[in-house]
């Protein structure tokens, strides 16, 4: 098993504040990002989309029709 040199791995202690559930329902919802086809305006809940980059711009196209 090889070992790892000392110093290369460090462990820290994080504080988190305790969640607070009722305060937590009470804030809307929010709706996650919904991607669709840019040619047949398939969703991604009725389709596999891949996403294609051009001119630093992401289209997305179904996978199978």
């Amino acid at each position: 098993m090889a070992s790892c040199p000392e110093g290369a791995i460090s462990v820290e202690e994080r504080h988190t504040v305790e969640l607070n559930r009722e305060r937590a329902e009470t804030q809307p919802r929010k709706k996650g990002i919904f991607i669709h086809c840019f040619t047949c305006g398939a969703g991604e809940d009725t389709s596999y989309l891949l996403p294609l980059k051009h001119n630093m711009q992401y289209e997305y196209v179904p996978l199978l029709s």
